[in-house]
């Protein structure tokens, strides 16, 4: 019988694959193009810069990620539906899920720039500029497709609908911030860090309150495509060589309504989810209250003899469980993600 739901080692070890995979593969590409031509001032191969070479690079990591869902999800006994994709949307809540996606962005945009020149300063460089030229609108359709579209999709299939679902039992929070935390550290950007985790924290909670992988994937989507379009259309314009006093002010001023923004959003899904559940709950009581009046204090009698089962049953799981010791993996794929990032740096 297939399991209906992941645990915490499947999250854990779902994140190492999740970045030892792209890695192994990486090397393998770095090994067959070690014989081609390189930038002089660089040092980078110049296939690297050809726009076909990133495409190829953007669908072999939505294939691997794509593909370790379904290999497994299929190997581990578990259904397909553990990640809570099928679930259908309320219209308001991915309307509310289209705002904090492009907010978040749009809105925070100034504050990543400014860790970036910071970095820059003190000698770190962080090259976050995609390979595919955003000149032309056709470009533009393809890094939609490639960066805003596929990563939205197989991203949060591994990291909410895995990760995070199979850290449930941790309760709300610590699920969150662990999958936000994995979320963040797999992305191997510095100057995104405080952003990546914060973005991993807001479509945690948007996973743990609605239980709709959709909503993530929307709100996943229109973040990258926000940041396509502001590429697309702010091409030619320069970012400030120095920080200004009106720059940090304003990077700042547009953080704190981001987080207003999103803290509303909250509000509004937290709303929708008490109200949706209220009707549901009204819908289950009217049948219940009309045996109670048939049977009158017999079936008092009968949920009794449930409710003694279900203490005795849950008792010994909760003592059984040893969340800490699940978590090993999880913590290894930490590790290897700083790795990475540290190795990337140098």
């Amino acid at each position: 019988m297939k399991r209906e739901t992941y645990n915490e080692k499947d999250s854990g070890t779902v994140y190492v694959w999740a970045l030892v995979l792209p890695l192994v593969v990486s090397l393998i590409i770095s090994f067959a193009i070690s014989g081609s031509p390189k930038d002089e001032t660089t040092g980078q191969y110049l296939v690297m810069k050809e726009v076909w070479f990133t495409c190829v690079l953007q669908i072999v990591s939505a294939l691997l990620l794509s593909g370790l869902y379904f290999f497994y999800t299929k190997k581990s006994g578990i259904s397909y539906n553990a990640c809570q994709i099928a679930k259908k949307p309320n219209i308001l809540m991915v309307l509310v899920c289209i705002v904090v996606g492009i907010s978040m962005c749009f809105l925070t945009d100034k504050f990543i720039t400014m860790i970036a020149i910071g970095l820059d300063h003190i000698g770190v460089n962080i090259n976050s500029s995609i390979n595919i030229p955003l000149s032309s609108f056709g470009y533009y359709l393809l890094a939609i497709l490639l960066i805003a579209i596929l990563p939205a999709i197989t991203e949060e299939l591994v990291y909410r609908g895995m990760i995070l679902n199979g850290l449930r039992k941790l309760g709300k929070w610590p699920a969150i911030l662990l999958s936000a935390l994995a979320f963040c550290l797999m992305h191997g950007n510095i100057a995104q860090f405080p952003y990546t985790f914060l973005l991993g924290i807001v479509l945690g909670y948007i996973m743990f309150e609605t239980s709709n992988l959709l909503l993530c994937i929307i709100i996943h989507f229109f973040n990258n495509a926000t940041v396509l379009t502001q590429m697309y259309i702010t091409q030619n314009s320069t970012i400030p060589d120095t920080l200004t006093t009106g720059y940090i002010l304003e990077a700042i001023g547009l953080l704190v309504l981001a987080v207003g923004i999103i803290v509303l959003a909250f509000y509004l899904i937290h709303l929708i989810k008490k109200k949706t559940e209220t009707k549901k709950e009204e819908i289950i009581e009217e049948p219940q209250e009309e045996k109670k009046t048939k049977k009158g204090t017999s079936l008092f009698a009968k949920n009794e003899k449930f409710t003694k089962p279900e203490k005795e049953i849950e008792t010994p799981e909760i003592a059984k469980e040893k969340p800490i010791s699940n978590l090993v993996m999880l913590i290894v794929g930490y590790f290897i993600a700083i790795a990475i990032t540290i190795i990337g740096l140098l």
